[in-house]
Parts: structure tokens; C-alpha cells; sequence
């Protein structure tokens, strides 16, 4: 458990072909409480297709990730070594065959476009769901805020959940969304691109 802790200008830059987490990588359960996480990177100097750079903050993977009041801002840095090849994914947090619960958190001034704030990936054998709680705000990110990648991977609406003068708010190849009942989601049609909503399904709950 990390409860008040910041994590600030953690910078991770190896010639590996993979790397994860510029301010933590972990997998089974984790719960972390408050803290802000500012200026956080990540960057894989390997140039080939199969480079991996996610998690510019978190990645988490095979167990329970738990972030109440948290602040996320101003993350940016995804790089693998050829801009042209490999995979950036989760400029705040990469998600795989994990449960994500965020409550009451906010992810401002994150950049990177054409990339997302929250980023999760499921697989055949092990689903992976983002579960937003109580009240977040999504305010003025340079990246889309939410992306569930592959079919087996679910985003959760409950509580209330804000988005304001972000790049884009949602998207995903093959996820499920749920509005749940009683949850609460605005959008600044003035600022935000809508969501890009392409092959995933929708529940109003």
C-alpha cells in the first residue's frame, strides 16, 4: 500500500525491448491512497515492431489495482525507439488481465496524443476491468482518456465521472462500456471530440 506518497520525474529509459511503469510496475494486488503523480516517463530505446513502451505511471498486471484520490498530471512520456514501429499504450496507467478501481481521482494535463490516459487489455483466458468510482475528473488531457483494447476488456461507469477539454474521451477496438445505474457522466461538447466508438458495445444499466 502507498497512502500520501508522490511520485515525481520518474524516468525510465533502458535499451530492453520491453519496459513498463515509470513510476511503478507491479502485478497482484495493490492499493495506493492519495500522492500525486507528476512528470513520469517511460521509454524503451529498442527500434523493432515487437518494442513495448506502456504505463508512462503504472502498469499493473494478473491481480487487483485499487487508487483512491489520487492526482495524475502533466504525464507524458511513451517512446519506443522508432517512432514508426512498436507499442505505446497507458500514458497514466496499463492495464492487463487486471481489475482497476479508481475512486474519486484526477488525471489532468497528461500528454501524448494518440494515445490514452487509462489503457487496458484483456485476453482469452483473463479478462481486465476498469471500474471508475465515486467522482473522477478527466480535465484537459493531450490524449484520449479511456481505451479498452480487446474483447475481453470491460470499463465500468459508477458514480460520476467528468470530462473537460480533453483530446478525446473514449475508445476502443472490441470492449464493452456499462453506464450503471445511478452513475453520472458529463462531457464539455466545446472542448472534447466525442468518443470514438467503433465495434464495442454499450449497456445502460
Amino acid at each position: 500500500t502507498f497512502k500520501n506518497c508522490d511520485f515525481i520525474d520518474n524516468r525510465i529509459e533502458t535499451e530492453e525491448q520491453k519496459a513498463f511503469g515509470g513510476a511503478i510496475n507491479a502485478s497482484g494486488n495493490l492499493t495506493i491512497i492519495g500522492g500525486t503523480f507528476c512528470g513520469n516517463s517511460v521509454k524503451t530505446l529498442d527500434k523493432t515492431e515487437d518494442a513495448h513502451a506502456c504505463g508512462g505511471v503504472i502498469s499493473h498486471s494478473l491481480g487487483m489495482l485499487n487508487i483512491t484520490g489520487a492526482l495524475f498530471k502533466e504525464n507524458g512520456g511513451l517512446r519506443t525507439g522508432d517512432k514508426n514501429s512498436g507499442t505505446e499504450n497507458g500514458v497514466v496507467i496499463y492495464a492487463s488481465q487486471s481489475t482497476v478501481n479508481v475512486t474519486g481521482c484526477e488525471f489532468s494535463g497528461n500528454k501524448l496524443p494518440g494515445n490514452s490516459a487509462i489503457f487496458g487489455i484483456g485476453t482469452n483466458e483473463k479478462a481486465t476491468q476498469i471500474n471508475l468510482k465515486g467522482d473522477n475528473k478527466f480535465v484537459g488531457n493531450e490524449c484520449m482518456c479511456l481505451n479498452a483494447s480487446e474483447k475481453n476488456t470491460t470499463i465500468n461507469f459508477n458514480g460520476t465521472t467528468s470530462f473537460a477539454g480533453n483530446k478525446n474521451v473514449m475508445m476502443t477496438n472490441s470492449g464493452i462500456v456499462n453506464f450503471n445505474s445511478g452513475s453520472k457522466t458529463t462531457c464539455d461538447v466545446n472542448s472534447d471530440i466525442p468518443a470514438v466508438m467503433r465495434g464495442f458495445l454499450i449497456n445502460n444499466n
